[in-house]
């Protein structure tokens, strides 16, 4: 291939990914102006040019909406030109920052075991790998072995997870009784060819006073710069009413923990509604995060394991002694807005270096063909 051909492929092919990100921005638009509800409060024209002059510095690339500062204020009551749009942190900082050839393979739940082998993690009882079956150990098993397995754990209770594909709590089942193998066959069989099996930890008291009924975990997200892992937000997500799992687009409120591990006053829920406490009567400032700091130190050990990932969600919990227990990892698209109403703008005191570093390997659009080159390379 001669190289003007190859030119003119990078040149249509960078078009074709433009196009389909123009279409996405304008689906998260819409959710946008869905959840800031008929009645949300306008900005003004001197906070929307506030928000436009502090954004120029990187119009060349992106198109700014203030309706997302729009939603901010009018969920948190607080201006801030530095809060971040979702779709310039999911389709620019995201996109430059995360290698996606390694994502299906490095966040399949059936190889965090061997990952992060160093983080404390739920006991596996038995996992399906492309339809075969193994032992907690990875060591082969057959169907057979993987019921016996299911009914000696069940008693005490096991959780089901899809490995591959899964997000917001989509897909999880917990049992916790007596069943035949022929039922727990039946089960198997209903989750495909890719899942975990694992024993369903017991959580810290602390944690468990807010509600019980769930395994209420730490929502972390961090980026990687320069060699060094920062902690940009922290949340605690919690279950509500008889639900098992405590993600917020299955019920669920989230709220913000500060530096020292203490929970925000308020809370909110998917939609941005504030949350005064918890509906079952726990009040968020109450709760101090035992042992926080081990948290900390395991996400940031964790995040040095897959420099690939240089922004992550992590979801830790605690067990009863106050041990991390690593849950999984989200990479791309890990909601930052219950960061955002929880905790302020998300990148914090490192805006600058953030969009400096992702928008420096970005130009024109519509420059000429040499120089468009490493515009989505």
């Amino acid at each position: 291939m001669i190289p003007f051909e190859k030119d003119l492929i990078r040149f249509f092919s960078t078009r074709k990914k433009i196009q389909k990100r123009k279409a996405s921005i304008a689906s998260h638009l819409s959710y946008c102006n869905r959840i800031s509800g008929e009645n949300a409060v306008e900005l003004t024209e001197e906070q929307k040019k506030e928000v436009r002059d502090y954004w120029r510095k990187i119009a060349f690339a992106y198109s700014l909406n203030t309706e997302w500062h729009k939603l901010y204020i009018n969920k948190t009551g607080v201006f801030n030109k530095e809060f971040i749009p979702k779709d310039l942190h999911y389709f620019f900082v995201e996109y430059w920052m995360i290698q996606f050839d390694y994502l299906r393979g490095f966040t399949d739940k059936n190889y965090l075991d061997l990952l992060f082998s160093e983080i404390k993690q739920p006991p596996a009882v038995i996992r399906c790998i492309q339809g075969l079956y193994y032992d907690s150990k990875y060591k082969p098993i057959s169907l057979e072995q993987a019921c016996m397995l299911m009914c000696e754990n069940m008693p005490n209770g096991v959780v089901i997870k899809p490995s591959v594909h899964s997000w917001g709590g989509k897909g999880i089942s917990f049992f916790k009784q007596t069943m035949d193998a022929t039922y727990v066959q039946q089960i198997l069989s209903e989750y495909g060819k890719n899942f975990i099996v694992q024993k369903v930890i017991s959580q810290h008291p602390a944690l468990a006073a807010i509600h019980s009924e769930s395994i209420n975990t730490m929502r972390i997200i961090t980026i990687l710069l320069d060699g060094e892992v920062t902690i940009l937000s922290a949340c605690l997500r919690m279950g509500v009413g008889d639900s098992q799992v405590d993600n917020l687009s299955q019920g669920g409120i989230s709220c913000g923990i500060r530096e020292d591990g203490r929970l925000r006053n308020i809370g909110y829920d998917l939609s941005g509604n504030q949350v005064l406490h918890h509906p079952d009567g726990f009040h968020f400032e109450d709760c101090i995060i035992p042992n926080y700091d081990a948290v900390i130190d395991a996400i940031k050990f964790a995040a040095m394991r897959v420099p690939q990932f240089g922004i992550v969600s992590w979801d830790f919990a605690l067990d009863e002694t106050g041990t991390p227990v690593l849950i999984e990892y989200n990479v791309a698209k890990g909601d930052i807005d219950i960061h955002q109403f929880n905790n302020g703008p998300l990148y914090g005191d490192k805006i600058d270096k953030i969009i400096d570093h992702v928008f420096k390997n970005y130009c024109y659009e519509d420059t000429t063909l040499q120089y468009n080159y490493n515009v989505f390379c």
